[in-house]
This record gives C-alpha cells, structure tokens and sequence, in this order.
C-alpha cells in the first residue's frame, strides 16, 4: 500500500513517505571538508541509474573515506542552517527556477511538483557541501539536470567557481534511437517510468534530439566555466563505461593533489 501511495506523491508533489523511520540529526559538530559530489546526467531513459549502480559495485578506484547515495541522505533530518556556509548561490538559483514557473503558468500540481523537486536538489546540495566530511556522494541525477542552464547564465564569481570543486559530472549520452529502445524494454518489464508512459515514438524520438542538442551546448558551456565532465556513451558495454569513470576519477584526483 505505502509503494503505491508513494508512486502517486512522487509524481505529483516530489514527495515520499518513510515507514517508521527514524531520522538522523544533522551533524553539527563536523568541519566539512574533501566532499566529492558526482553527478549523472542525462535525459531520462538513457541507463544514467544503470549505470551508477554497476559502477557502485564494479568500480576499482580506491576512494577514501565513505560512499553515499541519495538513499543514504534521505535518512538525515535536513533542517538546514542557513548560517552554517555561503548559501547565495543556492538563492540565486531558485530565484531563476521561480522566474521561470511563474512564466511557465502550469498547473498547481505540476508547478508544486518541479518546485519540490528543485528546492530539494539544492538542499541536499547545501548539506553535502556544509555538514559532511571525507565523502564521495554518487547521485545518479542532482543540481546540473536542474540548473544547467541557470548556472550558465550566473555572473563570473568567487562562489561560482567555488560551486564547482570538488563536483564531477558524468554526462550520459545515446542516440534517440537507442533511448527510445531503452524506454521499451523498460515498457516490456513494467518498470517504465511515468513520464514515459503513453508516449508517442516519434514525438519522443524529436524531443530527445532536441534535448540532445540542447545539453551537448550545455555541458561544452560548463567545460568552459571550469566543470569537470566526462562524457560517456550508454550504447557502450557497462563494464566499459565503468572503466572510463575509474579512468576517469584517477586523473581527476591526480589534478586536486597537484593544486
């Protein structure tokens, strides 16, 4: 009963409920230091969870310190203190995001959906960068599928690029032929998600090369403001693709010892 009540708040409102969950405090007394955010992106259906899953058991880069997941952050109570770091940025984001729902005029619920959604990136954003230490946090979507382009267009600051170490960003990418084949395997399983359902194939397949073309400007645009990407094809094998992130992961760490 409560996986289906949650299937229905998720696609409206962004939300889920807990079964007796006791959440943890927020830990207070910790000196945030060493966090490494990595990020998939990607449009939706192209194996970006696929993907990081594979690569959180396969993977052969000795990180240091704790691995978390979206799973493990919803077991904080996140009440965020705002005095706790900069958290300007956080503001001008959403600020972008209102602006931008506000000019949509969608539906209530649709609006309260993607409002929760993206208020929700940036927080547990703000906790991973304030209230942990010695983390490697490995989210299979967070605030670049959101904010990209809001990102883009923010002044040149100290914060900016400051928002930007210690972030990896791991852009999945796959011919529109192979996502929508994806999506109907997906289909076949009866695990495919709602924004898929009752789609037509080829008005998916014209979104997703619009959406393709779009982000391919979006991520050489966050290259160029200092982002630290790895671009991956889903077509190739997992075992593969999860070589190239260890690859990958290597020479980024290499570069943050020699800064």
């Amino acid at each position: 009963m409560l996986t289906i009540l949650n299937k229905a708040l998720e696609k409206l409102f962004g939300l889920r409920l807990v079964r007796g969950q006791q959440l943890k405090p927020l830990p207070l007394s910790v000196i945030a230091k060493n966090n490494v955010i990595v990020e998939f992106m990607g449009p939706s259906g192209v194996g970006k969870t696929t993907l990081r899953d594979f690569y959180l058991k396969h993977h052969k880069f000795p990180f240091k310190g704790e691995i978390m997941t979206e799973e493990d952050l919803k077991k904080y109570d996140l009440k965020l203190d705002e005095s706790k770091g900069k958290e300007e940025i956080y503001g001008l984001l959403f600020s972008a995001k209102l602006k931008e729902l506000s000019e949509a005029q969608e539906s209530f619920i649709k609006t309260n959906r993607r409002l929760n959604l993206f208020y929700n990136s940036l927080k547990i954003d703000f906790f991973i960068r304030n209230y942990l230490s010695e983390t490697q946090v490995i989210l299979d979507q967070h605030v670049f599928k959101f904010f990209a382009n809001d990102f883009i267009r923010l002044k040149e600051t100290e914060q900016k690029q400051a928002f930007l170490r210690n972030r990896i960003i791991i852009y999945c990418k796959a011919s529109p032929e192979k996502i929508i084949e994806y999506i109907e395997k997906r289909n076949r399983t009866d695990t495919i998600r709602p924004v898929h359902q009752n789609r037509d194939s080829k008005l998916l397949h014209l979104q997703l090369q619009e959406h393709l073309v779009q982000r391919e400007k979006d991520v050489q645009m966050l290259k160029q403001n200092g982002a630290h990407i790895l671009e991956i094809n889903t077509e190739n094998s997992l075992s593969k693709n999860s070589e190239l992130i260890d690859d990958f992961m290597t020479d980024y760490f290499k570069s943050q010892k020699s800064l």
